[in-house]
């Protein structure tokens, strides 16, 4: 398990002798996990060689599966001043599970032999957190609080901060509420940030050829 400790912060830095009671302070250490500290992690590969089928369309083809289970990753809560809540890195991400799968037909040509391969990744399109915000500990929700209406205004098509999308009624007039609400969309829209997770479900397509002279 990789940790810290302040160990170096008390042997150098903190006072060793209280000011008041000119008493020697020991001050417990603690030890606290490290951002990338993964306490449980599973790979599992399975790799099945075909070279002779009932099918013909599966002969001589290869068809590999990777299992891969995380635990999830330490975070700081804080607040929205940044301020720490309790402990460092005293919550947790959650977990999340991937399945990635490769199929590889081989076809001989002459002396050459030909392979196309199919790489699907996250078969199941699992949800795989790997950011979240601290102050909520979600990956799409930082928690800023909806703003009161009379913070917003009324624009008029004759202004040139007024925009059609914020008109939902298109009828040029912008109320405080139209635009509270087009806030709100767009505050949401901004802390959806796709780079929080792991890529969703992917396939790819490849082939390789290979003679007797590679």
């Amino acid at each position: 398990m990789p940790v810290y400790e302040y160990g170096y912060y008390y042997d150098y830095y903190y006072p060793v002798v209280d000011p008041i009671t000119e008493e020697p302070i020991n001050p417990e250490k603690k030890y606290y996990p490290l951002s990338y500290d993964c306490r449980h992690s599973l790979k599992a590969n399975l790799s099945l060689n075909i070279e002779e089928f009932f099918l013909p369309l599966l002969n001589n083809s290869v068809l590999s599966m990777c299992f891969s289970l995380y635990s999830g990753l330490p975070y700081t809560p804080v607040d929205f001043r940044g301020t720490p809540f309790g402990e460092i890195n005293s919550s947790r991400m959650p977990g999340y599970n991937d399945l990635d799968l490769k199929y590889q037909k081989s076809f001989k040509i002459g002396q050459a032999k030909f392979s196309i391969i199919c790489l699907i990744n996250n078969l199941f399109n699992t949800k795989q957190v790997v950011y979240i915000y601290p102050t909520t500990g979600k990956p799409d929700d930082h928690g800023d609080p909806e703003p009161p209406i009379t913070q917003f205004g009324w624009l008029t098509i004759t202004s040139s901060y007024y925009s059609p999308q914020t008109d939902l009624d298109h009828n040029g007039l912008i109320t405080p509420v139209e635009m509270r609400d087009e806030y709100i969309r767009a505050l949401k829209n901004y802390y959806t940030n796709p780079f929080h997770y792991n890529s969703s479900f992917r396939i790819k397509f490849g082939s390789v050829w290979k003679s007797n002279g590679d």
